[in-house]
């Protein structure tokens, strides 16, 4: 990405988020049959409003597989700069 708004918005969640980096790939919740949890990342740039979403979910294999959504943390930029 180079669109230096897009950068910020993202930053700016990420910051609200608390993010540190961490590697990818932990425990898989069919191997252990106990709640697996992910997050996910999203961001978009429409009409000049630049919006990041982060979010943290939680899967059970006890339940079919459903998801349960945990928390979110959101940021916007709306307009010219």
């Amino acid at each position: 990405m180079s669109d230096p708004r897009g950068i910020g918005v993202l930053r700016a969640a990420a910051q609200a988020y608390g993010w540190e980096s961490r590697l990818a790939g932990g425990k898989k919740a069919e191997a252990n049959g106990k709640p697996a949890q992910g997050r996910g990342v999203a961001w978009v740039n429409r009409d000049d409003v630049c919006v990041a979403t982060i979010v943290d979910v939680t899967i059970d294999p006890s339940s079919g597989g459903r998801s349960r959504w945990a928390a979110s943390w959101w940021r916007m930029i709306a307009g010219w700069w």
